[in-house]
C-alpha cells in the first residue's frame, strides 16, 4: 500500500493522493463476466489441489505453472453454453474459455485480446450475419413444404 504521509495526516495534499488511487484502481478494474468467474474457480481449484498435494516444493511448483498442457478445448460453461478456447494463455499460463457472445463485444476477454481483433471482428460479423440469413430462409422453405405437403393430406 502507497504511504501517503504521517498518521492521521489530512493534509490537502494525502487526500488528493488517496483519492487519486481510488479513482486508478476503480477505472482499471473491469466487469466479470461468466468465463472469468469459471477461470477463478478453475484456478483456485488447481491452487488448492497443489497446496493440498504433498506441499511441493517451490522449484517443482515453478516447474508446473510454465509447463502446463493446453487443453484440447472447452466444454459448456456452468450455464449451458458452449465456450472456446482463446489462442493466448494467462499470465499465469491457465488456459481461458469464452463463449460466442463475449466475441467482439468490446471487452477484451482473452489475454492476447484476440476475440477484439478488428480483421476477425469483421470476418466474425459478416458470416454471422449471413447464416443468420440462410437460416431464417431454410426455416421459410421448411414451413412452405410443411404447409404444401398439408394441402395435399386434405385432398
Amino acid at each position: 500500500a502507497p504511504l501517503y504521509g504521517r498518521r492521521g495526516d489530512l493534509s490537502e495534499a494525502t487526500i488528493l493522493n488517496v483519492k487519486a488511487d481510488i479513482r486508478s484502481d476503480w477505472c482499471n478494474c473491469r466487469r466479470m463476466n461468466e468465463a472469468d468467474v469459471d477461470q477463478f474457480d478453475d484456478d483456485f481449484e488447481d491452487d488448492e489441489r497443489l497446496m493440498q498435494a504433498d506441499r511441493p516444493s517451490i522449484i517443482h511448483r515453478t516447474r508446473h505453472f510454465r509447463q502446463r498442457k493446453r487443453r484440447k478445448g472447452c466444454g459448456a460453461s456452468r450455464h449451458g453454453h458452449q465456450q472456446m478456447l482463446c489462442p493466448t494463455r494467462s499470465s499465469h499460463h491457465y488456459d481461458v474459455c469464452i463463449t460466442s457472445e463475449q466475441l467482439c463485444d468490446d471487452i477484451v476477454d482473452c489475454p492476447g485480446g484476440e476475440d477484439e481483433n478488428p480483421s476477425n471482428c469483421l470476418f466474425y460479423k459478416s458470416i454471422k450475419d449471413q447464416l443468420k440469413h440462410i437460416y431464417n430462409t431454410v426455416l421459410l422453405l421448411a414451413d412452405h413444404a410443411a404447409g404444401q405437403n398439408n394441402n395435399h393430406r386434405e385432398l
